[in-house]
């Protein structure tokens, strides 16, 4: 039987050197959902929003730190940090909470709650038109 935090670990490394849509692709469920704060069901907008941070990010891109990980039967939680600098100058460093529903060592939903104010004022306008 698969440890449900070992997937969660191996879906942020995929998604760090992948990929949002690479990562999603192994081990989301056929109906994964992604909720995140302030912006809502995001999974099919991925792609989009990959994008968007490529072209706006320096060329150091984006690390993120996965500092716990947590399990119990069905979910695991994970406490990250994030840190970016974007073309213009901005930094990036906000602080996540991730909850992460799995079923058959595959998420079925993955919550991300973090500083929606400071992901505003960094990322603004880019992600209006979702």
């Amino acid at each position: 039987m698969t440890n449900d935090i070992d997937v969660i670990r191996s879906f942020f490394d995929v998604m760090q050197t992948e990929g949002f849509e690479a990562a999603i692709a192994k081990f989301g469920a056929k109906d994964f959902i992604w909720w995140a704060a302030g912006l809502g069901e995001i999974q099919d907008k991925v792609g989009r929003i990959g994008q968007i941070m490529a072209e706006n990010l320096d060329q150091d891109g984006l690390r993120l730190d996965r500092n716990t990980f947590t399990g119990s039967d069905n979910r695991v939680a994970v406490e990250a940090e994030c840190f970016a600098t974007l073309k213009d100058g901005k930094k990036y460093n906000n602080k996540y909470v991730f909850i992460f529903y799995l079923e058959d060592s595959k998420i079925r939903v993955m919550k991300e709650y973090n500083d929606t104010a400071h992901a505003h004022a960094v990322w603004g306008q880019l992600f209006d038109n979702l």
